[in-house]
């Protein structure tokens, strides 16, 4: 963006001696670049914060996700996913340059905004009030990414950086043997498909008696045991490229930039569930060490050396390797002053190791064992063209400037490659006291997963500057259009047939060559009907708006956007693909937006909003079929009857400017939401499986709630015999937001003082929110109680950052607090409490220094988190369920710029 500025010499240059006192200057005309001229938080017609370069820099968060926890009102929940104003990551949007991104998550569309790096970002814009330029899948607000800007000059920067973790680094943590490129984040084959299986992955072909079945379970790696060893410090490894030619009537920017990070990171704690028994909650399982010793009491007079080792293993251990590898590529072409094209390509690659081991007392107060061995790849390409150019089309009093074309055309392609995982329990044989391999079907496993989200997209804008009775108004429309495929599958297998093999030893010895064939262990598949999965989004969406300055002192904004969408999934068995499960979704929605901003005081100013909005459900929770969670093991039932969630949405805040930098803001929002889908725990036979919800039917006829309008369960002619209950929810929230920056030397005369501006910047959001379901359908759903609150909204979220920086040596210093109260993580069922997540304080410092070296500018940057020591803590009735130790993180970092 470009601001032109008139001034008068005597404001731009100093005034000669040998002029007169009082003589006047030319005018000048002074042109400055920048991404916020004025303040976008100020500027916008809409209510904003934005976050950029220095931002990301004070704080010292590396990736996006920790970034954003800052913004008023923003928390962030599993580390990855963002959650605006308490709502769900399902009623969060997030855009890159203006286009949609595709997830690499199995069960989720929302994509993790831990993968990108704030290196990579040049600012980004979080959006609180609809307004019809962006989708209208818009419950919180709307994360707009922004690629950094063309650069002005060349520059190359590298980077080096350390990391040390108080509970992991030189401690032993938990790794299986892998391949040789593990390091890079790139599995080498190692953990490939065998080449027979994967040419008849069924085993059909390949009888349990043959050859090919025995060489197909030989093939695989006996790999099995996680290795106790002392884990490495992380490191981090960065290089920036920035260049730009001119030409005569054309400038050339290029942007290049390449990460690496690897970091470890142990979880050491406990674990536990909870049944309801005669109304009072009741242990069911336990990896506790106290659970050990009051289980095994018994056997501790008899053999206490054999109970000792166990209890001394009781608990959960678990030990996470992240190893990151991120491209950027930016070109961008200016000509003749008034059109630019830019074309992004960005890469990243996030892949994690993880082994966990949780040894306790299982549901049937079994000691037991269990090991589970994770390698996951998740990579996502995004390629994008975008113009930007500026015409005269029309020539008379009514229009007030050229028409701005914006258009855009993406294509993003998300992957998740789970190549190898492996799990495997050993129950504790009282009688020998030795653990023993579970030879139970359950007892093993080994599962390849795969997905592919291919995301494509489009879209033209047009603004044209306009003078309607003498006041300035933009008239905005455009059209954009969006398509997304989704594919996903996973193969199990196990083996079977142990016979009388000794299983009192580990998995390596169990499983050798010499064991394995017609005779011995031979690996059988696991069939599920929802093996496969498969799902498509289709969306038109085209929009109009004004943005109007009616009077001096206020300002509207209003229009409304139409979109057309289709959602279907479908899931399937990877024996007989026929037998397929469909549901869909297809809808057609004008939604209205108006924001209205009085600038009642010089720098002073008021909006209020309205607007409607929706939310979708994700891609598989429309799927009416039992599947299983890769990531914790449990299953999941999708609901084809799920609607769309539909907000009407109510926001005012007060904005105060009173400073250079200075500001304060306090505004409060209302929502209502007509079927928010939520999460609950039902029981399907002996699995305690998780399913989605957001409105009931009850058959009139027969009073059973066992009901299905997409699963044949109904008929369109018997509909009239169904009787439809809406959930409902209620969201009401106020958020203040202070930023005050103070030149410490006009009040104390102190040399350390002089040059540095010492700062307090800090946001306050309270939300309460509230569930109701009619209490007819209450039990029949299983669900505890009829109201509560919405899940993973927190009541309260505070952050706050201390410091100063002193500009001119380039140094800056930051004490930063993030607290967010407990949030609702599992509704409770069939009279269980829900299961509350209480998310740790975290007080972190920041401390960054430029200086020269020799020719060459440096800087050193050092940081500490989670200096309480918090732990990671979530608990239902009073009791805990899990608490685990994360430790505190020491970092430090070398640039040089060249």
């Amino acid at each position: 963006m470009t601001t032109t500025i008139l001034a008068s010499g005597s404001a731009a240059v100093a005034q000669s001696e040998s002029e007169p006192a009082g003589s006047l200057q030319p005018v000048e005309e002074i042109v400055v670049t920048g991404d916020f001229i004025p303040d976008e938080k100020r500027g916008t017609s809409e209510i904003a914060n934005v976050l950029d370069a220095d931002d990301f820099t004070r704080t010292g968060d590396s990736d996006m996700a920790a970034a954003l926890q800052r913004v008023t009102g923003l928390s962030l929940v599993e580390g990855k996913y963002v959650f605006v104003r308490g709502l769900g990551k399902r009623y969060s949007n997030a855009t890159l340059d203006g286009s949609p991104l595709p997830s690499p998550e199995p069960l989720s569309r929302v994509i993790p905004l831990d993968i990108f790096p704030t290196s990579f970002i040049g600012n980004t814009l979080v959006q609180k009030t609809f307004s019809p330029e962006y989708p209208a899948q818009f419950g919180g607000g709307i994360i707009a990414l922004r690629t950094k800007r063309l650069p002005e000059e060349r520059r190359f920067r590298v980077s080096v950086s350390a990391e040390a973790n108080s509970v992991t680094t030189f401690s032993d943590g938990l790794a299986l043997k892998g391949g040789s490129l593990d390091f890079l984040g790139i599995d080498n084959g190692y953990r490939s498909i065998p080449d027979l299986l994967a040419q008849d992955p069924n085993l059909e072909q390949f009888p349990t008696n043959s050859a090919e079945r025995e060489a197909i379970g030989e093939a695989l790696p006996n790999a099995w045991s996680p290795d106790n060893e002392p884990l490495p410090p992380g490191v981090g490894l960065a290089f920036n490229y920035d260049d730009r030619f001119d030409f005569s009537d054309m400038s050339v920017g290029v942007q290049l930039g390449l990460s690496y990070d690897s970091s470890l990171q142990n979880r050491n704690g406990i674990r536990q569930v909870f049944a309801l028994e005669q109304g009072e909650v009741a242990v069911n399982e336990s990896y506790t060490p106290e659970a050990c010793v009051e289980n095994l009491a018994p056997l501790n007079r008899t053999q206490p050396g054999v109970v000792a080792d166990f209890v001394d293993g009781c608990g959960v251990r678990s030990t996470v390797w992240e190893i990151g590898l991120n491209g950027f590529l930016n070109v961008g072409v200016d000509f003749g002053n008034n059109h630019s094209i830019k074309a992004t390509q960005l890469l990243l690659r996030q892949t994690t190791r993880e082994s966990v081991i949780e040894q306790g007392i299982d549901f049937e107060g079994d000691p037991r064992s269990s090991v589970r061995n994770d390698w996951i790849e998740r990579q996502v390409w995004f390629s994008q063209l975008n113009g930007d150019h500026f015409v005269n089309l029309f020539d008379n009093d009514w229009f007030a400037g050229d028409l701005e074309i914006q258009w855009r055309a993406s294509y993003a392609a998300a992957d998740r490659d789970t190549p190898f995982r492996r799990t495997y329990d050993y129950v504790l044989n009282e009688a020998t006291g030795l653990l023993s391999f579970d030879p139970q079907t359950e007892g093993n496993r080994t599962v390849f997963g795969e997905l592919s989200d291919d995301q494509y997209g489009a879209g033209l804008d047009f603004i044209q500057p306009m003078n309607w009775f003498g006041r300035p108004v933009d008239v905005k429309l455009g059209y954009a259009y969006e398509k997304k495929d989704r594919e996903s599958a996973f193969r199990r297998y196990f083996f079977d047939n142990f016979g009388d093999l000794n299983r009192q030893v580990i998995p390596e010895f169990i499983f050798t060559e010499e064991n394995i064939g017609p005779d011995g262990l031979t690996l059988f598949p696991i069939f599920q009907p929802s093996d496969a999965f498969t799902a498509d989004f289709r969306n038109h969406q085209a929009y109009i708006g004004l943005d109007a300055q009616v009077i001096d002192t206020v300002r509207v904004a209003l229009g409304g956007r139409f979109e057309d969408s289709v959602q279907t999934a479908e899931s399937f068995g990877l024996v007989n693909e026929q037998d397929v499960l469909r549901a869909n979704i297809d809808e057609t929605y004008f939604l209205p937006a108006v924001t209205v901003t009085w600038e009642f005081a010089q720098n002073m100013q008021l909006r209020g909003a309205f607007s409607q909005t929706i939310s979708r459900p994700d891609l598989r929770e429309i799927a009416d079929t039992q599947f299983l969670d890769p990531e914790r093991n449990r299953f999941i039932r999708g609901n084809p009857d799920l609607v769309n969630s539909e907000l009407t949405n109510f926001d005012v805040r007060w904005e105060w400017y009173f400073g250079r930098r200075d500001q304060m803001t306090l505004g409060a929002f209302y929502k209502e939401i007509k079927n928010p889908i939520e999460r609950a725990i039902r029981i399907e036979g002996s699995n305690r499986v998780i399913s989605f919800f957001n409105r009931a039917f009850v058959d009139t006829r027969t009073g059973s709630t066992d009901v299905r309008l997409q699963g044949g369960l109904v008929q369109a002619q018997d509909l009239a015999d169904v009787e439809i209950f809406d959930t409902e929810a209620d969201l009401i929230g106020v958020e203040f937001e202070l930023v005050k920056y103070y030149d410490v030397s006009d009040l104390v005369d102190w040399q350390f003082f002089e040059d540095r501006e010492l700062y307090l910047i800090g946001n306050f959001s309270y939300i309460d929110s509230e569930v109701n379901i009619d209490e007819s359908v209450v039990d029949e759903l299983q669900l505890s109680s009829a109201t509560r609150r919405l899940q993973g909204q927190s009541e309260i979220i505070v952050n706050a950052q201390i410091g100063f920086e002193d500009f001119l040596a380039g140094e800056k210093l930051a004490v930063v607090l993030n607290w967010q109260s407990e949030r609702l993580q599992e509704v409770g069922t069939l009279g269980r409490p829900d299961i509350f997540e209480r998310p740790p304080i975290m007080v972190d410092f920041v401390y960054s220094r430029e200086f020269d070296l020799g020719e060459t500018p440096m800087q050193v940057r050092f940081s500490a988190q989670n200096l309480l020591n918090e732990e990671e803590f979530l608990s239902q009735g009073g009791e805990t369920t899990e608490n685990f130790q994360i430790g505190r993180t020491f970092s430090i970092s070398l640039s040089a710029e060249f």
